[in-house]
């Protein structure tokens, strides 16, 4: 049976996610990463894309929006901007999400709301993604 660590994942609203995990594929700034029991100490830095839940018997994919990972001691904490469980996406609303931006960006005047219409873009993107 493969060894197994404590993956917690936190989000403004509160605790994700708990459990004793065998594998994760995490979405880092610099590249998708995984991590696997005794991993050596690491902090990382994540942007929005797909993160991936091995337990034994079972796989869990989330839609993360960006945050920080730190892992020490077969204990990981995942800090999320947002996380939302794959099943509990919404695939339509994340596409009126997405129409949103995109009429936002196109619209917007030169620097004034084009940070967060490219951030709401990029969320949506990443949740249709995630979904599918």
């Amino acid at each position: 049976m493969p060894k197994t660590y404590k993956l917690e994942v936190i989000s403004p609203e509160g605790k994700v996610y708990e459990s004793d995990v065998i594998h994760l594929m995490a979405p880092g700034l610099e590249g998708d990463f995984g991590i696997l029991a005794d991993h050596a100490p690491i902090m990382a830095a994540l942007r929005a894309g797909k993160l991936h839940v091995d337990q034994t018997g079972s796989s869990f994919d989330f839609a993360v929006s960006g945050g920080y990972l730190e892992g020490h001691d077969n204990c990981v904490v995942l800090l999320a901007e947002t996380c939302e469980p794959k099943d509990d996406i919404d695939v339509e609303r994340a596409k009126l999400a997405r129409d949103r931006a995109l009429k936002r960006l196109k619209d917007a005047p030169k620097g004034t709301d084009f940070d967060k219409a490219r951030a709401a873009l990029m969320r949506a993107l990443n949740r249709i993604r995630v979904a599918d």
